[in-house]
């Protein structure tokens, strides 16, 4: 199991049954275009996502 956030994410996942998918998943440096970059991605693909977790160090 992933260590921090991710891991909790992944144990939530496997709790309720749902198949853990890179696909949905990006990583950014906290700066708005890496955030912009972040949510285009799982929002191009067919199966939409529901909700965008995302996390701000201000």
């Amino acid at each position: 199991m992933q260590p921090g956030p991710a891991g909790g994410y992944r144990a939530a996942l496997d709790r309720v049954g749902i198949t853990y998918d890179e696909e949905f998943v990006a990583h950014g440096n906290f700066h708005h275009a890496s955030g912009l970059a972040g949510a285009a991605r799982p929002l191009a693909v067919s199966a939409r996502p529901t909700a965008i977790v995302a996390g701000n160090d201000e």
